[in-house]
């Protein structure tokens, strides 16, 4: 999972809600329970989402993250 947190980000700084590796491990395991549109992945980072947020935080604290820079908390 480490690369999932080694992509740029060229979204518009003053436009991102979330972090670009947040998404992307929404994305990530969504598809791992087997979401295959974008709908499914929406409803599934809404069911989950105190979850999602959790397990983000671990892996920042544990230091999976590697562009501290860029380090933001979920909104």
């Amino acid at each position: 999972m480490e690369g999932l947190f080694m992509v740029s980000d060229p979204r518009i700084e003053s436009k991102e809600v979330y972090p670009l590796d947040f998404l992307l491990l929404i994305v990530f395991l969504s598809t791992l329970s087997g979401d295959t549109s974008w709908y499914e992945i929406e409803d599934y980072a809404e069911e989950y989402e105190e979850e999602l947020k959790s397990r983000y935080e671990t892996l920042t604290i544990v230091g999976v993250r590697c562009l501290p820079a860029r380090c933001r908390r979920p909104a």
